[in-house]
């Protein structure tokens, strides 16, 4: 139901339907830009995370058996 309510409202306003769109691709190439931005320090933390990861489980595989 939500769906056809929301068809019913952008045919209802074709004008604003076409700047919801145009700021939601604002928002997402913004968000793309930051992301490649900061890739170098992200490639970094999700490497620590892997790492953190890997230790607790060997930790937990010594302590265990």
């Amino acid at each position: 139901m939500t769906a056809e309510s929301l068809q019913q409202f952008l045919n209802a306003n074709p004008a604003l339907a076409i700047v919801g769109l145009f700021l939601i691709g604002v928002i997402a190439v913004l968000a793309i830009r930051i992301l490649l931005a900061n890739a170098h320090c992200l490639i970094q933390l999700g490497c620590s995370i892997v790492m953190i990861a890997v230790i607790l489980v060997l930790l937990r595989l010594l302590l265990v058996h």
